[in-house]
């Protein structure tokens, strides 16, 4: 994807990417459908807390870059959540 390839570049430590996305589909007066929006939520986890802003950087820019988005009528929301690693990490009690 357009943001692996910048944070490969960016040498930013990712663990995990997840992408879930939604498409608003209407039928227009005309009776023709179209997809007026579509709403995608990335869900990156990076390995460090330095890593965080550096991931919602990226992740915008790939949406502003993307020749698919760029390429659609349909407006494109991003709803991105960054996650730290160790902040998802199991706590050992005991």
């Amino acid at each position: 994807t357009t943001f692996l390839a910048y944070a490969e570049r960016a040498r930013l430590e990712i663990a995990a990417v997840e992408a879930a996305g939604e498409a608003i589909v209407e039928r227009g007066e005309d009776g023709r459908v179209s997809l007026p929006r579509i709403v995608l939520r990335p869900r990156v986890t990076v390995k460090g807390e330095e890593g965080r802003e550096a991931a919602l950087k990226w992740i915008h820019k790939a949406e502003e870059t993307c020749l698919i988005a760029r390429a659609m009528r349909a407006t494109v929301e991003l709803e991105p959540m960054v996650l730290v690693a160790a902040e998802l990490a199991p706590i050992a009690v005991g």
